[in-house]
């Protein structure tokens, strides 16, 4: 009975740490909420923004998803039309639900974020697909 103890306390110990272990990565971020006309950003939805060129101090205004906002602006990752299947950090979104007019494949760069402003979202789009959506709260600690 005196060595049943120790190897039920280990099985125990082993039991609760794969359980944490998998409410951990099932954790996900809160669903991506529709935006109204006129309000105010949220992680999860694709604005048509002013979002920063990798150089330089221009701007030009395109697709973007909205990570996080803060009380100065909101941190982005932008979108591009142009095909990016040959570099590692962009991934492909669907289009459809923010652009059903579209006729091409839209790319989310996942990194850098980048910080713009309240006053550069020109207006909502629509919300990100939620697989996607899932893993850029993952990789970004979001929520």
């Amino acid at each position: 009975m005196k060595t049943l103890v120790p190897v039920l306390l280990v099985a125990l110990v082993v039991a609760a740490g794969l359980v944490l272990f998998y409410l951990r990565r099932q954790r996900t971020a809160a669903a991506p909420t529709p935006a109204g006309r006129g309000g105010r950003p949220a992680p999860g939805q694709i604005w048509f923004a002013a979002v920063p060129f990798d150089e330089g101090d221009d701007a030009k205004d395109r697709p973007c998803l909205v990570v996080r906002v803060g009380p100065r602006g909101a941190e982005v990752l932008k979108i591009t039309s142009r095909d990016q299947s040959a570099r590692d950090r962009y991934i492909r979104i669907p289009t459809k639900t923010w652009d059903p007019d579209a006729d091409h494949r839209s790319w989310l760069e996942t990194q850098p974020l980048r910080t713009i402003g309240h006053s550069a979202f020109r207006r909502p789009l629509g919300v990100c697909d939620k697989r996607i959506w899932t893993r850029i709260a993952r990789t970004h600690r979001v929520g």
